[in-house]
């Protein structure tokens, strides 16, 4: 006697949310070997002509870099291999995922203040070019930061405003 067919579950698809995430942790992988690749350069063959403070500033870029990367590699393993069909899982991120953002953020800053040197150096001493780069980072984040806030306090609002009504229909 053959078994009835079962009938599928319906779920969610998550190619276009875990895909996307996935290729990205690829591209930043890929990136990330080229970056290796470039350190190999740079301590074979040009690490003699640079200071100190820039040696350690290159050590220490990448080893966040390293972090970074071990980061988003454990948020998208926890979410796709450890939580793998736990759709409630979906909708608190791994803690590597905030402190990925964390790292993120402090790379790109320090990589865009070191090149505000640079200019200020290059310039002649001259402050304006820097000073208008280190304000346009510094509005940035703080916009991103506002935003940040402002989505936050809606999302408390809204979720302390519901009524206990499910949705008929």
């Amino acid at each position: 006697m053959s078994h009835p067919a079962l009938p599928r579950a319906s779920l969610i698809p998550l190619d276009n949310l875990l895909g996307v995430w996935l290729l990205g942790v690829i591209l930043s992988a890929v990136l990330f070997g080229i970056t290796c690749n470039q350190m190999f350069l740079y301590f074979t063959k040009y690490v003699t002509r640079d200071s100190v403070f820039l040696r350690t500033f290159v050590i220490f870029l990448f080893v966040l870099d390293s972090v970074h990367l071990a980061l988003i590699s454990h948020s998208i393993y926890r979410t796709v291999i450890t939580n793998f069909g736990d759709y409630v899982a979906l909708q608190k991120a791994p803690w590597s995922l905030l402190a990925e953002v964390v790292i993120g953020n402090l790379i790109s800053t320090m990589v865009q203040l070191f090149y505000a040197v640079r200019i200020y150096t290059m310039s002649k001493k001259s402050l304006l070019l820097p000073i208008m780069i280190v304000y346009l980072i510094s509005t940035l984040s703080f916009v991103a930061a506002a935003d940040l806030l402002i989505s936050c306090t809606m999302i408390y609002l809204l979720f302390r405003s519901k009524t206990g009504f499910k949705k008929c229909g």
